[in-house]
């Protein structure tokens, strides 16, 4: 490419006129800054358009993570206080007696759960839990939406477990999948956003769980059996 001392428009090699401003290219005033690799400024654009769509990729792919993180999932429970006579089937569980079950719906368990939070009195670690919203899932398996802060910003871990109890005391919640927000968590990162609600869960609900020998779970409630003496 030819390019015009004058006005500085690129012109084809064998270009006698200019085509920006019709002045006629005269060789011997051409300088050799004058004469443009054609190739060179080729991949040089197309160099500067990737980098401009790999810059646009990654911000969108940023946005995407960061909005679907940071989503509120829906199913999420308000902060009421327990029910008195949700309060009053888990005291009974939490203390030993003749043999006798107990039927809490999703409300109960999530306003029990949230309380049983509240009442920790030790430091509540990062991210610090905030809210806990029970589904009982028709196929047996439970619903967990864990709310916490970090910071500024509250995050909303979704855990689908399923309970397992082979006698007294023996409760456990195997983890089947995990979500934060709308992103599904991958196994490895799970332990970072679960961990404190599971320190605070031992420390405040530990003597109910000794007792439960037998859960029955279904769609919107969940049957407890406490062992006898």
């Amino acid at each position: 490419m030819l390019t015009c001392p004058k006005c500085g428009t690129e012109n084809l090699l064998n270009a006698i006129f200019c085509r920006g401003c019709g002045e006629r290219l005269e060789l011997d005033e051409l300088r050799p800054d004058d004469l443009v690799d054609t190739k060179k400024l080729r991949s040089q654009k197309i160099a500067r358009i990737t980098n401009i769509v790999a810059g646009i990729v990654l911000t969108v792919l940023i946005l995407v993570v960061a909005i679907g993180a940071l989503y509120p999932v829906g199913g999420r429970h308000s902060g009421t206080d327990a029910p008195a006579d949700a309060v009053k089937k888990y005291d009974m569980l939490k203390n030993r007696g003749k043999a006798r079950s107990f039927t809490f719906s999703d409300e109960d368990a999530s306003a029990l759960a949230t309380r049983q939070l509240k009442s920790f009195s030790g430091s509540s670690g990062v991210p610090s839990p905030e809210n806990i919203s029970v589904h009982f899932l028709a196929d047996g398996n439970v619903r967990l939406i864990l709310s916490a802060k970090l910071k500024f910003l509250t995050l909303h871990t979704s855990l689908v477990a399923t309970p397992a109890c082979t006698g007294r005391g023996s409760l456990q919640l195997q983890v089947q999948s995990a979500k934060l927000g709308l992103l599904p968590l991958p196994e490895a990162l799970r332990p970072k956003l679960t961990d404190n609600f599971k320190t605070i869960a031992q420390s405040t609900m530990e003597q109910a769980r000794a007792n439960i020998s037998k859960v029955e779970i279904s769609e919107g409630s969940a049957k407890l059996e406490r062992g006898g003496k």
